[in-house]
């Protein structure tokens, strides 16, 4: 499943976790254990949640590897851009060409993030970042009752730009993480999130070969 690549890296990243349980044995449980559960586990499962459903939908082949998938999500990218450009100037008229596959939208913002690996971290950290928000709205106007009464022109505009400013910090989610974790750390977070998305997306693509 893992290539010599994934295996040297997965060394270097051991060589840091053992000089930092060296250092403050502590602090380094603390985070490989959060890193674990906030980035390896949950990663992992949104990265075999969207490949297997992207699939079965037959939005790509995958070709059975992370490769061949990766190659199709950034030709489908690239055709939907192409098609909302040219939607924008006038220039697509029916059957004078090919149309980019249709996709739902789990898939589009998956694709909007840039699909792939990084595509995966920035959704689930938007994710992340959208639940945060919407419990921080309930929680400031005393429940959903409170909130729903209260809403109105205002709390709509400030509902868009929160989403807004939550979108770009996730989509920007290297820097959003460094705001979370300490920068010594930052690489198990890294190397937990390339692992669950390695891990993720090879066993759906062997569930499509199965």
């Amino acid at each position: 499943m893992f290539s010599t690549r994934h295996i040297r890296a997965g060394i270097v990243v051991l060589c840091c976790i053992l000089y930092g349980t060296y250092q403050r044995p502590e602090m380094m449980t603390e985070q490989l254990l959060r890193a674990l559960f906030q980035a390896f586990v949950p990663i992992a499962a949104m990265s075999f949640a969207l490949t297997w459903w992207s699939v079965k939908r037959g939005y790509v082949s995958g070709g059975g590897t992370i490769k061949g998938l990766k190659s199709e999500l950034k030709h489908i990218s690239k055709a939907q851009s192409r098609d909302r450009k040219q939607q924008k100037k006038g220039r697509i008229k029916e059957g004078n060409q090919e149309k980019s596959p249709k996709t739902d939208v789990l898939h589009k913002k998956w694709l909007k993030f840039g699909g792939g690996f990084y595509g995966v971290v920035a959704f689930y950290t938007y994710l992340v970042i959208e639940i945060q928000e919407i419990v921080d709205f309930v929680t400031a106007y005393s429940g959903f009752s409170g909130l729903l009464s209260n809403l109105g022109p205002s709390l709509l505009i400030r509902f868009f730009i929160e989403s807004l400013k939550n979108f770009i910090a996730a989509f920007v989610w290297p820097a959003t993480w460094l705001s979370t974790v300490p920068s010594k750390y930052i690489i198990i977070w890294l190397a937990a999130a390339w692992f669950g998305y390695q891990l993720g997306t090879q066993l759906a693509l062997r569930q499509r070969g199965g």
